[in-house]
């Protein structure tokens, strides 16, 4: 199958249209008409810069053109059509100025002259009191986690702080869920990684705080997002410096937990004229142990089989990132970038396991132990070229993003498994085993995204996509026989998978008075090959969906407002899931691909209340058809436990959740939410229905305090009462993180100080009873970990680059941090 080329009827569908948009642009291109110009000033004739300048149509109050006034306070509108008009212009501490303006190519441009703007002192205070941000924000449709001034983020990863953020869980093997649904699409600055969840892990735990900026949650993204995750989108922006002139950061820190850490790195950013240029760097190195135990009691007839593994763990991870990119603005409306990123970690892995064997709990009839010595480097570099551009002065907006990426894994492994009798005396040789698993992703994308505004507040957003996606996985095992090592056939696996993803959207919105629309259609149509290799199997698949999407909202009276959402999305198999092989972790434990699963589909709907950005209310509803779960057997003819995903019937899940957050004094803000959770797993494999039903609540705490001008204190932490993971009953987790900060050097430096589960409380036990088979987890993971951090910021730190905007776009995020 040639699934590279094979592209049917709706993506083409799509592409005619999107042309038929791009052609109608420029055939409707405005006249040339009046120039607009004028100068802003302030008290005493100062000129005021970064005030956003926009130009309504008084008929409709459509926008019509948004410009931002230069060092000079001067702001040029270009040419405009004869018609009547509104000019609003706005900035933050100052009261906004509106103003009619009737414009008649032949009576020649209006005199605005020089507009004074008068100082708004209650503004002014609201600027200092939020002027550091709070960890959360919440939006009717997201909500934004403030990771570049949190101090609970000072030496944390990605995947540590997703576990701060409300509705977020974190499963025993580091996969993330979102209000009781698996597998959200994780995004890197608006990007899929197209890895699977193991590698997503691992890209996750590589990615250190200091480079993050914010963490967005979309439970129910629109028709312009990929439709996979069934969890919805996460998605991790990083920092883009946006200053003047030539600036940095450096940042080092050390931690230690039940072992030690580091990590430095800088921030570089020059920006003149027309070109800013932009790099940045980090290493960091982590050196973690934690303590995994498995019982597992395997019923045969009328007799069981305990097997009771106990294992430490020490795993030394170094990982280099970094960042560079340059953007030309060609003129005011059009800009285009490149931008080359990467990182490279370096892993060292020792695993001592014992699993002590019994057919009676209290007597052990046999042991095995198995100790693991592993090497792995997991590698990613990419770039990305993109364009932007406003098309028109009606607002007419074309964007295009192309994408390369190529991530490498290698990991070698070597065994020594090693079995005794009751009494301690060795059974045989130990067996030598070594393993080999190179893998190699490529990725290509490219998508065009177009904006097409129209009359009385209504717009059209049109994209097309198309992704390629290739993986080559080729695991080798060898075992000493005989003092030579000898190529184990029967657990050589060569996998190859292909994809391709061809996806087009329309999207429709309206504005009325209290009223907005949105309404959205999403195509992706889907080519997948499977290829095995070494068992000479293959599967092939092709098929195209349709997701609708839909967002209502309504301003019901002051400071209350309401929205209605539903949205449908897939969870397709990753490659890894879809290998079938067998991956052993010990003689008695594996991992198996299923080559058979299917894609998973979710509908949802939500109804979210929100009163003056205060109080926030959700309820949500979702549907999940053929769910991707984990699912635990006894090999009979191996004698082993094997673990493997498949489908079942369908995920129901319920939530309910409110929010608190509010600035209490100019001195302490809360941010707080409790979400009730229930999730229904329903199965009937084969004739054997099952009901997996549990009711959990999440609660998230985080308060910040300013104590002086320069010291700030965080508290945060989390409560989950007992979960439901697939199969996988989880017991109770809660922890408790404390950051501090003291601001030096004019505020241009800064000392952190934080330390995570203070009270060592966070770890992972759970409970899986399914057949034959009860199996008992514990994991306690390095979770209590101190951190001590210094940053120092260097060059012009005060000037901000005006931003490209509309006038919605809320002033106050250009409001330079208060630290």
């Amino acid at each position: 199958m040639q699934i590279f080329y094979n592209v049917k009827t709706p993506f083409w569908l799509l592409s005619c249209m999107l042309l038929i948009f791009s052609g109608s642009m420029y055939a409707q291109q405005p006249a040339a008409g009046n120039g607009l110009k004028g100068r802003l000033s302030g008290s005493g004739g100062t000129a005021l810069e970064f005030a956003t300048v926009s130009l309504l149509r008084a008929s409709d109050t459509g926008l019509v053109k948004t410009v931002v006034s230069d060092a000079s306070g001067v702001f040029d509108l270009g040419n405009i059509p004869d018609g009547s008009y509104v000019l609003h212009v706005s900035l933050v501490g100052y009261k906004t100025i509106r103003k009619p303006v009737e414009l008649n190519a032949s009576a020649g441009p209006p005199d605005l002259g020089s507009l004074s703007m008068e100082q708004n002192v209650s503004n002014i205070k609201e600027v200092v009191v939020a002027g550091r941000r709070p960890l959360i924000e919440r939006k009717l449709d997201k909500t934004v986690m403030n990771i570049e001034n949190s101090l609970l983020a000072t030496g944390s990863t990605a995947l540590e702080l997703l576990q701060l953020a409300p509705g977020v869980t974190i499963t025993n093997n580091d996969k993330v869920q979102l209000y009781g649904k698996s597998s959200p699409l994780i995004m890197i600055d608006g990007k899929p990684t197209y890895l699977s969840a193991a590698q997503v892990s691992n890209l996750l735990k590589s990615m250190p705080s200091n480079t993050i900026a914010t963490i967005e949650i979309i439970s129910q993204p629109g028709a312009k997002y990929d439709a996979a995750g069934t969890g919805g989108v996460i998605n991790i922006r990083t920092k883009q410096n946006g200053s003047a002139g030539f600036n940095g950061t450096v940042t080092g820190g050390f931690g230690y937990g039940r072992r030690e850490k580091y990590r430095g790195g800088v921030t570089l950013n020059y920006k003149k004229n027309k070109v800013n240029l932009t790099g940045d760097y980090t290493y960091s190195f982590n050196h973690s142990v934690k303590y995994l135990d498995i019982d597992r009691d395997v019923r045969q007839d009328a007799t069981s089989t305990f097997f009771g593994r106990s294992g430490e763990t020490h795993n030394e991870l170094g990982t280099h990132n970094y960042k560079a990119g340059i953007v030309y603005n060609i003129n005011p409306s059009h800009a285009i970038g490149l931008q080359v990123m990467g990182y490279a970690n370096d892993q060292r892995t020792n695993v001592d396991n014992t699993t002590n064997i019994r057919t009676e709990k209290l007597k052990v009839d046999s042991m095995m132990t198995a100790n693991a010595r592993e090497k792995s480097g997991f590698n990613n570099i990419g770039g990305n070229f993109n364009y932007r551009g406003r098309l028109d002065t009606l607002g007419r907006e074309l964007g295009v993003d192309v994408d390369y990426s190529r991530f490498r894994n290698n990991i070698n492994r070597n065994f020594v498994n090693t079995l005794y009798d009751s009494q301690g005396i060795n059974i045989g040789d130990p067996d030598y085993v070594r393993n080999y698993f190179p893998t190699i992703v490529k990725v290509f994308a490219a998508k065009t995204d177009l904006v097409y505004p129209l009359a009385k507040q209504a717009k059209i957003e049109a994209g097309l996509k198309t992704s390629f996606v290739s993986t080559d996985n080729d695991a080798r095992f060898d075992s000493l026989l005989s003092g030579e090592w000898v190529l184990s056939k029967s657990q050589t696996n060569h996998f190859i998978y292909k994809e391709n993803i061809n996806a087009g959207y329309l999207n429709f919105s309206k504005k009325w008075s209290k009223t907005s629309l949105q309404a959205g259609l999403r195509v992706e149509q889907t080519n997948s090959d499977g290829n095995s290799v070494t068992l000479n199997t293959r599967t092939e698949r092709s098929y195209t969906n349709l997701f609708p999407s839909l967002f209502l909202s309504r301003k019901l009276a002051k400071d209350h407002e309401l929205m209605v959402s539903y949205s449908k999305r897939i969870e397709r198999p990753s490659y890894q899931d879809l290998n079938p092989f067998r991956f052993y972790d010990d003689r008695y434990t594996f991992r198996e691909g299923n080559p058979y699963l299917k894609p998973a589909y979710t509908h949802s709907f939500e109804a979210t209340y929100s009163w003056r950005n205060e109080i926030t209310l959700v309820a949500r509803y979702g549907l999940t058809k053929d769910v991707i779960a984990e699912d635990i057997q006894q090999d009979e003819g191996a004698n082993a436990t094997k673990s493997f995903l498949r489908n079942l019937e369908q995920l129901r899940t319920v939530s309910a959740s409110v929010s608190y957050s509010k600035d209490i004094t100019d001195w302490w803000s809360t941010d707080n939410t409790v979400t009730f959770n229930r999730s229904q797993y329903i199965d009937d494999n084969a004739g054997n229905y099952r009901n997996f039903d549990n009711y959990d609540v999440n609660i998230n705490i985080y308060q910040s305090f300013k104590l002086t001008k320069n010291l700030f204190l965080d508290v945060g932490g989390f409560y989950l009462s007992p979960w439901l993971y697939g199969f996988i009953k989880a017991e109770a987790q809660y922890k408790l993180d404390v950051g501090l900060k003291q601001n030096i050097l004019n505020k241009k430096g800064s000392i952190r100080l934080r330390v995570a589960d203070v009270f060592n409380t966070n770890r992972f036990q759970g409970r899986a009873v399914y057949n034959n088979v009860d199996v008992a987890i514990r994991n306690r993971f390095e979770s209590r970990v101190a951190w001590l951090t210094f940053t120092y910021m260097f060059g012009n730190t005060k000037l901000k680059v005006a931003k490209r905007g509309d006038s919605t776009k809320e002033e106050k995020d250009r409001v330079k941090k208060e630290n």
